[in-house]
């Protein structure tokens, strides 16, 4: 018999090609990361080489950089020998101290501990690491923000996550579907579960947090206001899914990446006009216009939403993610925190465990980093303020492309940077929709298959500023006002 290796070795010489393919089989990658979504951001870039000279409305980022003290601390400290050296893994003794300080006064959360991450897309992959078990599983409302999803498909498969359902008149998480699913149906279990049971015989989905009926749900996680949708929750909502998770003994992670961006106030509330655009079209010409009175109650929380503001909820089951990137225009500077409950100042498992993952993954945030977000700490709030005032033109501007080509009924959010949108009736295949717009109009946006939702669309309206915003909204308005008349078929196709 001939051996093995003079074998290969005539394979190798005869059909190297096949050797090779051959050789590659053998040594496999993770499954887990194979069935990860790819980054929608790599596909809208490489989507933007269809045209000679796009506009990109997709990335959520902003047109400014850090506030001149972030820069100044980044100077002081780049000449300081210490920052060149590895750090404390929870972060800078000054910045976490700055940070309890700002969390206390500003977002209510007395008594909460902080560990500053690599942005706040690591603190979430912290988050999942340190409260997340192999069998468990994780509610992400749909549409849900694609780094969000890529993170549990990553850590635990795709199988791990439970789809929460949205009202469909206002894209704010029901949490009337999280009682039922979480409290009021023993029986249910997700369709993960179920595709458990079939690749795992014997397992028992119903089996995990004693205190949650659809048992494996260990995790519940919501922007607010939300990527990608630009909701806005209300006070009242989060307490309201606050009082669910911790009845169901699930943790709550609450991503405030886009707090500063909830004081808008040249637009008036989306779901107000959808309520009002909707009900004119059916009402009877005798019925007076709905008044705030007379509106339903999903207009009324908008209102209230908007009266308030941003607001964090507190309690010992309530985790919160925040970053520095949107703001204060860091997005490349890497600096996200935790802030977690830590009542008596020992940090207990969770901080045990999130100091296991932070020294695992990064040791600790760039130094020179945390230097440049302290001092953006230090300014009076008025650098973030008069960026986030100054979006109001942008804001409008995409607001009327959306609306005024796709009704007001099928555009939701506004706040954060986003605005979400519903494509025409025929145009439902988002991925070929985004190709099309940026082959034909040069305007390059976000497809809401990449946060579960396929048949939407993901604008921004913080990435450019001035005339080439005026410009993209006008590739936007023009782009959709031909998809909604012509489709977007091969015979539709601008040459």
């Amino acid at each position: 018999m001939i051996p093995v290796s003079a074998r290969l070795k005539c394979l190798a010489l005869m059909h190297p090609d096949v050797l090779f393919v051959l050789i590659m089989s053998l040594f496999q990658t993770s499954n887990r990361i194979n069935a990860t979504d790819t980054p929608v951001i790599a596909f809208t870039r490489k989507a933007m080489s269809l045209h000679p000279d796009p506009v990109s409305l997709a990335q959520g980022v902003v047109h400014w950089s850090p506030p001149p003290e972030a820069l100044s601390a980044v100077v002081e400290a780049a000449s300081d020998p210490t920052a060149s050296q590895y750090g404390p893994n929870e972060g800078l003794p000054h910045l976490r101290e700055a940070l309890r300080k700002k969390v206390a006064e500003k977002n209510g959360l007395e008594g909460y501990e902080i560990c500053v991450t690599h942005g706040g897309n690591q603190a979430f992959v912290n988050l999942v690491l340190s409260l997340v078990d192999e069998g468990d599983e994780v509610v992400l409302f749909r549409p849900a923000y694609f780094d969000h999803i890529m993170t549990v498909q990553m850590t635990g498969g795709s199988r791990n996550i439970v789809y929460g359902e949205c009202d469909p008149l206002t894209f704010k998480p029901s949490a009337t579907w999280l009682r039922k699913t979480l409290l009021e149906d023993p029986v249910a279990i997700s369709d993960s579960a179920e595709a458990l049971l079939q690749t795992e015989p014997g397992t028992d989905p119903l089996l995990g947090c004693s205190g949650s009926i659809r048992g494996r749900v260990k995790m519940v996680a919501i922007v607010n206001p939300s990527n990608p949708t630009g909701v806005l929750l209300s006070k009242q909502e989060l307490l309201e899914i606050s009082d669910i998770c911790k009845k169901a003994n699930c943790w709550l992670v609450c991503d405030n990446t886009y707090e500063h961006f909830c004081n808008f106030t040249s637009l008036s509330s989306l779901a107000a006009i959808a309520y009002v655009s909707t009900t004119a079209s059916t009402a009877a010409e005798n019925d007076p216009a709905p008044s705030i009175q007379t509106a339903p109650n999903d207009y009324q929380a908008a209102v209230e939403a908007e009266s308030q503001g941003h607001y964090c909820v507190s309690g010992e089951h309530v985790v919160h993610v925040f970053s520095f990137s949107k703001a204060f225009g860091m997005m490349g500077w890497r600096v996200g925190y935790i802030a977690y409950p830590d009542p008596d100042g020992r940090g207990g498992a969770l901080g045990g465990n999130l100091l296991k993952t932070q020294d695992t993954i990064c040791i600790c945030a760039c130094q020179v980093s945390q230097h440049a977000a302290l001092g953006a700490l230090t300014g009076d709030g008025s650098f973030v303020r008069d960026r986030v005032a100054g979006l109001e033109e942008n804001r409008q501007l995409i607001a009327d492309a959306l609306m005024s080509t796709l009704g007001p009924e099928n555009v939701f959010g506004g706040y954060a940077i986003f605005f979400w949108a519903k494509l025409p009736a025929g145009c439902e295949d988002d991925v070929l929709a985004v190709q099309w717009l940026v082959k034909n109009f040069g305007i390059c946006v976000v497809p809401g298959s990449s946060c579960a939702c396929p048949g939407f669309i993901r604008v921004s309206f913080a990435n450019v500023k001035g005339d080439v915003m005026h410009k993209a909204a006008g590739r936007l308005k023009q782009g959709l006002s031909h998809m909604a008349a012509f489709g977007i078929s091969s015979s539709a196709l601008l040459t």
